[in-house]
Order: structure tokens, then sequence, then C-alpha cells
């Protein structure tokens, strides 16, 4: 057998396996003219990262990352589809410009049902409301909401007890609840380009270490804040 046809081979294998990812280590040796191919050892490295719905549900239990760039369609009816994905890790969407007149726009409340989650990033979505879906991810540690209309962050954002990273951003976010404070594992506060013209340092957790607030009425003004615990600017 041709080194070429060996390839053919090999390559077919790979098709059929259906495997993503193929390493192996090969011992090629030659008698009587022909080659013989032996796989010393033989490595599949599981896909757990995908850039579209479509592929992830191909196997969904294998699915740790999720990036959703660009979408132009409602995700609402989609809520079976994610409710699969059921060991899901960390998920990335982001809307397209085309989506942003979309009053009807919606989040499947089933996003919240996955409870292995830990980071969520929703980035240009038409909503308007806090997802308050977001509250039953209880294992979340990063949540970063930028380029909404959301203008209030509810009180029981406390509910995310593990959350060490909030950034709402570039959003007509006007005040933050008191109950904020008591996030005890919060070190990292993102509300840049918000409305925000007053932020009173006792309702900040105390365990917070950087606040970025560029883009508000309060950038020029922040050195009351500044007590030696909270670094203040671009995060």
């Amino acid at each position: 057998m041709s080194w070429d046809k060996t390839q053919e081979v090999a390559k077919a294998i790979r098709s059929s396996l259906g495997f993503s990812s193929y390493a192996a280590l090969r011992h090629m040796h030659q008698r009587c003219g022909q080659v013989f191919w032996t796989d010393l050892s033989m490595r599949f490295t599981t896909r757990t990262k995908f850039n579209s719905l479509i592929e992830a549900l191909r196997a969904p239990t294998d699915c740790r990352v999720l990036n959703l760039l660009f979408i132009k369609e409602n995700l609402k009816h989609l809520g079976q589809s994610f409710k699969k994905l059921e060991n899901l890790e960390e998920l990335f969407i982001q809307g397209d410009i085309s989506i942003c007149s979309d009053n009807e726009f919606e989040l499947p409340d089933e996003i919240g049902q996955l409870k292995k989650l830990e980071k969520l990033t929703l980035l240009n979505l038409p909503i308007k409301d806090f997802p308050h879906w977001t509250l039953n991810l209880k294992r979340l540690k990063y949540l970063m909401i930028r380029g909404t209309d959301i203008s209030i962050l509810p009180s029981s954002i406390n509910q995310l007890s593990e959350l060490t990273t909030l950034r709402i951003e570039n959003c007509p976010l006007t005040t933050l609840p008191t109950e904020l404070k008591e996030m005890k594992k919060l070190n990292e506060l993102g509300l840049s380009d918000t409305m925000l013209t007053k932020i009173d340092k006792e309702d900040l957790p105390t365990s917070l270490k950087k606040i970025n607030l560029a883009g508000t009425q309060l950038f020029d003004t922040v050195s009351e804040l500044s007590d030696g615990r909270i670094k203040l600017g671009h995060v």
C-alpha cells in the first residue's frame, strides 16, 4: 500500500468515526514489499467547545463552552434545545445589529436550568428587563450583560452568592440595589457607560477590589470611593 493510499485510508477512518480530533502514534514497517500500519496508541479528544447551537446539539452532554456570535433570530423558542446542554459551563451570546429593533426578542428561561453554568455573557441584545432566570444559576461566577436596555438591577441579585465578577454595562442603569453589599464573593464590578450618578460605598460589598465607572458621570469624581480596597478605572 502506497503512502498516499495509507493517508486516504486514515482520512476515511477519521471521517467514519466522526471524531473532531484524531491523534495516533503510527509505526510503519515494510515486509515483502507491503506496508503495514500499526496503531501503537490512539487518543480521541472529545470536542467541548462549539460555535453554533446546532453543532452543540450533536453532542449535547460534551458541550462545555458555547459561543453564539452575531445571532439574528429570537431565541425564545429554543428553550428545550438549551436545556439539553446539561454540562454547559460557559455561554456567550452576542446579538447582530439586525435584531436591535426586535421588541419581541427574548432569551429562553430554560437557560436558568443549566446547573453547571459558571460564566454567562450577554452582549448587544434587545432586552429591557434583567433576565431573572439568571438567579437560578447557583454556580455562576461571572456575569456580563452589556449593550442592552436594562435600567434596573433587581434586589434579588444577592442570590448569586458565588458571583465574583458582575458587569452591567452600556445600558441606562441609574441605581444599584443596597443588597449588592451582601454579595460576599464579589470582587469585580463593571458599571461602565451607564447612567449612574451616585454610589454609596456603604452599599458595596467589602470584598470588592475593582470597579469600572468609565463613561459615567462618576468617573471623574470617584476618589471618595477609593478607600484602599477598590481600584477605580477600567476593568
